[in-house]
C-alpha cells in the first residue's frame, strides 16, 4: 500500500495544498513561514488526537466565519465548505496487499479501484448553527461585550460548535461518503501501514520518509 497524496484545506497557510509523495523520500523545500510546519502539524492533529485552536484556521475562513451572524442556516451550510479544516489521505493498494484493516473504508465495488480516502474534518456542527447565533447574541447583550466581535466570541467557544469527523470517501466520486464511527480502527489501520510503508507516523519521528528543508 502507498500514500499517494495528501490534500490540506482551509489550515494556516495551507488554503489549498495537494501533495503528491515521492517512492521514498519527499523533500518539502521552502522559506519560513511557508507552510511545511503546518503539514506537519494537521497531520499530527488529527492522527494523534490533539486539538484544534481557532488560530488554525486559514485567513479566508476567518471572513467567511465573520459573516456568519448575518446569514441565515441555510447560507451558513452553504459555507461549510470555505470555514472547515480538512485532512484527505489518497492510499492505493494492490491485489498483493491484506485488506483486512482496510475493508470497512472501501465504498467501490469495482475490482478496478484500488484507492481508499480517508477524510478528516475539523467542521461546525450543524445541529449548533441556531444555537451558536443565539449564545453570541447573549454574549453581546452581557455588560462590556457590546464592542466584542462574532470572532471574538468564537475564539473562547469553539470547541463547542466545532467537532472532528472522519470519512472514507469514494474514490473519483468524493460525494459518496460514509462517516467512520470508530476512530481508533483509523488510528490503527493507520499505525500498521506505517510500520509497512514509513510514510506517516506513529513514531516519535512523524513523517519519517518526509524532510523539511527551509530555503534561503
Amino acid at each position: 500500500m502507498k500514500i499517494r497524496q495528501i490534500a490540506v484545506e482551509n489550515f494556516r497557510l495551507l488554503k489549498d495544498v495537494k501533495i503528491v509523495p515521492e517512492e521514498v523520500l519527499s523533500l518539502v523545500i521552502g522559506k519560513n513561514n511557508s507552510g511545511k510546519t503546518s503539514l506537519l502539524d494537521i497531520l499530527r492533529i488529527f492522527l494523534k488526537g490533539e486539538s484544534f485552536c481557532f488560530d488554525d484556521f486559514n485567513i479566508d475562513s476567518h471572513k467567511a466565519l465573520s459573516a456568519i451572524p448575518d446569514k441565515s442556516t441555510d447560507e451558513i451550510i452553504a459555507l461549510l465548505n470555505s470555514i472547515t479544516i480538512r485532512l484527505k489521505i489518497y492510499i492505493e493498494y494492490s491485489a498483493q496487499d491484506s485488506l483486512e484493516n482496510i475493508s470497512e473504508f472501501m465504498l467501490s465495488l469495482d475490482p478496478k479501484d484500488n484507492f481508499i480516502v480517508l477524510a478528516f474534518e475539523y467542521g461546525l456542527r450543524v445541529e449548533r448553527i441556531e444555537d451558536l447565533r443565539a449564545n453570541f447574541s447573549k454574549y453581546k447583550a452581557i455588560k462590556g461585550n457590546k464592542d466584542k466581535s462574532f470572532l471574538e466570541y468564537l475564539k473562547k467557544n469553539i470547541s463547542t460548535y466545532y467537532q472532528v469527523k472522519v470519512k472514507s470517501l469514494e474514490y473519483g466520486n468524493e460525494t459518496n461518503s460514509v462517516e467512520v464511527k470508530n476512530f481508533n480502527n483509523v488510528i490503527r489501520y493507520l499505525a500498521d501501514f506505517v510500520k509497512e510503508d514509513s510514510v506517516i507516523f506513529m513514531s516519535q519521528n512523524l513523517l519519517r520518509s518526509f524532510a523539511f528543508i527551509e530555503s534561503s
